[in-house]
């Protein structure tokens, strides 16, 4: 059993480094998460603007793999487990500026502490993919992605939805 997240990237994209500090929060987090080293799960990263990584990335994994690269950062799920293989693309997360914007808090603090938080969003993507991959495709596990305002997390229409649709989805296997 084997599992890769694998983060293609480039250095000069903005979006790219916003989520790198994210990525290896949730890469620290997975050496202590039990589900995840039940999988072996391993994250790599490679920067694309690098001819050397480019070319890295090339040799390990095949056009399956690469073609999935559309934008950066692009986050991508290569897995073997219980004799299922395959490739996956996993949502990324970010923090919310409006939130650092607002606050009266220590800038640093703040932007490391919602880092974190978005890594738990990550490593909670993660999980979600690798379940929904290893189901037998009756069930669905949710992933979050985008921003993530913490305050009204429970209040947005977005939050609604899900669990209207995890309840539809329940019913719907009851049938």
């Amino acid at each position: 059993m084997s599992v890769e997240v694998i983060l293609a990237h480039a250095n000069w994209c903005p979006h790219c480094k916003h989520f790198s500090p994210i990525f290896e929060f949730a890469k620290e987090k997975a050496k202590n998460n039990d589900f995840l080293k039940k999988y072996n799960v391993v994250f790599k990263s490679f920067d694309l603007a690098i001819e050397e990584e480019k070319d890295e990335m090339g040799k390990e994994y095949d056009d399956k793999v690469t073609d999935l690269v559309q934008g950066f950062p692009s986050v991508i799920l290569v897995y073997d487990i219980n004799k299922k293989k395959g490739i996956k693309t996993i949502e990324t997360t970010v923090i919310n500026n409006e939130q650092i914007d607002k606050s009266k808090k220590n800038k640093d603090e703040l932007i490391e502490t919602l880092q974190k938080d978005a890594a738990d969003e990550f490593i909670d993507n993660v999980i979600n993919r690798i379940k929904t991959e290893i189901s037998d495709k009756k069930d669905l596990y949710v992933q979050g992605g985008g921003g993530i305002n913490y305050k009204n997390k429970k209040n947005t229409d977005y939050y609604n939805y899900i669990n209207y649709k995890i309840k539809y989805m329940e019913l719907q296997k009851n049938i």
